[in-house]
């Protein structure tokens, strides 16, 4: 596990997180809750939430690409090693190495979701309870509450969309509860959004809408979607990133990057950049020679790493105006309506100085299928992101033999033995 801020180490304090995995142990460090008072303690509460964030995101992004068709493993690749990624890759519930319960790097990474979620609620109790804001400090507790709502609904998102008990139920925990699947949850991150629009600015309600727009195209809601993309993030808005330094330090650094490789990017991306080498704008990638060889010592493999997160300070976007307008793009296309999916496609195709491209370009390349055309372009646009595990199960695009295969990580060990309703 990566070192994190001092102080989120303070603030793990606060309260115990034994009640949704049985081995957490609060740190010797700690802060005490009548500590927070002022409007200065709620932005330092603030900004655990939004390394929190990060920790978990990290991990989320990586998981979600070696579950899904986005990245690969092979212990070709000097390093890659973890056999916990092996069993995530394989996504199988069948011998010789099935993906269970019992994958620590799973559990690792439940456990920095369930303790972000908990943070934003200390947040939001603290604000609306205990801290007093005064005169000339409304924007600092509107600031407070926004990010309190806002990664709420982040945190429940994360386990609606990557954690589920059994292959055929996704969903997750909360507070040793009972299930709550994935649309119970998706649910529960538009009410938390809803109570985010509260305190937001304009660019931040931008933010929310494209947020919103998301999860209503993953429930299939095409009118509610297309409400929310009417007022989503324009071109210029500034992207919604998780944060990291030398002390919080990306993941995919080490996951696959140029710290350690674990994951290798699937071959498509790199046929990505022999049609056309300007994509490396999106999909930056680096070779990396396997350790087999041939009779005279060449690498029988070269495998494409990516390098979109080439250093441990590498920011993650979580949102940006391009989704608002890919998913612009789906809903015209869905309609019939090409024409308009293609200029919300050349917008942000323009924004890497790509090509623009046209029904000419859709025959030749997709046979003329224009939702074809949006796929990749998602998968090209979200590259490293944890998006594409979402779109194959969107689009009905899986992989694997869907009877036999994980479409989602299994909670894990610690939590289905401390929940009595599991």
């Amino acid at each position: 596990m990566k070192n994190i801020y001092l102080i989120l180490l303070l603030t793990f304090a606060i309260f115990s997180c034994d009640d949704f995995v049985s081995d957490y142990e609060k740190p010797n460090d700690s802060i005490g809750n009548d500590q927070f008072k002022t409007a200065k303690d709620a932005q330092f509460l603030v900004k655990g939430v939004q390394g929190l964030f990060a920790e978990a995101y990290d991990q989320m992004t990586s998981m979600a690409g070696g579950l899904s068709d986005e990245m690969n493993f092979t212990r070709d690749i000097q390093g890659a090693s973890f056999v916990q990624f092996d069993e995530i890759n394989r996504a199988t519930t069948l011998p010789p190495l099935p993906l269970n319960p019992n994958n620590n790097s799973i559990a690792n990474g439940f456990k920095a979701v369930q303790e972000f979620r908990k943070h934003t609620e200390l947040l939001i109790e603290k604000c609306e309870n205990d801290i007093v804001f005064n005169e000339g400090e409304e924007g600092i507790k509107n600031d407070a509450l926004y990010n309190g709502y806002f990664y709420s609904a982040v945190a429940k998102y994360f386990l609606g969309s990557y954690f589920g008990l059994e292959i055929n139920s996704p969903g997750a925990t909360i507070d040793v509860g009972p299930l709550l699947s994935r649309s119970e949850l998706y649910t529960m991150t538009l009410a938390d959004l809803a109570e985010a629009e509260k305190y937001a600015s304009e660019a931040q309600l931008r933010s929310i809408n494209t947020f919103r727009a998301r999860i209503y195209i993953l429930q299939n809601n095409t009118t509610m979607a297309a409400t929310a993309l009417s007022a989503g993030m324009v071109q210029g808005d500034a992207n919604v990133n998780a944060l990291y330094n030398a002390l919080a330090l990306n993941d995919w650094f080490y996951d696959s990057g140029n710290g350690r490789i674990q994951w290798y990017a699937a071959p498509r991306y790199a046929a990505y950049l022999d049609l056309d080498p300007k994509e490396s704008a999106r999909i930056p990638l680096f070779s990396f020679p396997g350790t087999a060889t041939d009779s005279t010592g060449a690498p029988l493999n070269v495998y494409s790493i990516q390098n979109k997160h080439s250093t441990t300070e590498s920011p993650i976007r979580f949102l940006g105006w391009q989704e608002n307008e890919l998913l612009l793009a789906e809903l015209a296309i869905d309609g019939g309506d090409v024409g308009t999916g293609l200029i919300h496609v050349n917008n942000v195709r323009a924004s890497y100085n790509l090509d623009a491209i046209d029904d000419q370009y859709i025959t030749d390349n997709y046979a003329g299928d224009a939702m074809a055309m949006l796929i990749a372009e998602r998968d090209k646009e979200f590259f490293c992101e944890g998006m594409r595990l979402l779109d194959q199960r969107h689009f009905d695009l899986w992989h694997l033999d869907p009877a036999t295969s994980w479409m989602h990580l299994p909670l894990p060990l610690a939590e289905r033995q401390a929940n009595p309703n599991l």
